[in-house]
């Protein structure tokens, strides 16, 4: 499991794990079991990812503020400015995205005539 989530293809997984190639491809097309855990292991990992990301939000945030600051040429503010309004946009439209089902839900909740 472990070659399969740092080795670049699968052959490269299977020499690393000492598992014939063809097993490794039966075992990912076959054995649900194994397929189930895998799938589990790539989401750890990606959460881990996006996790490691997160904690770093707040310094982004900074440089990009520190970019747009007097100083700098213009295109760097220009490029930091249009970030930091492109991410709030988006932001601000995926939180009404967000309220919009959350009223969707409550009224697929509520009994008929209610």
């Amino acid at each position: 499991m472990q070659a399969l989530l740092t080795c670049e293809t699968v052959a490269a997984a299977a020499t690393q794990a000492k598992v014939p190639e063809r097993t490794l491809y039966r075992w990912l097309q076959q054995d649900h079991t194994f397929q189930r855990q895998y799938a589990e292991a790539r989401w750890r990992l990606v959460d881990s990812a996006v996790s490691s990301l997160q904690r770093g939000a707040h310094t982004a945030a900074l440089t990009l503020r520190l970019l747009m600051a007097d100083g700098f040429p213009p295109a760097v503010r220009l490029a930091a400015a249009s970030r930091v309004l492109d991410t709030v946009f988006r932001v601000m439209e995926l939180e009404k995205v967000v309220q919009r089902l959350e009223r969707l839900e409550t009224a697929l909740e509520k009994p008929d005539g209610a």
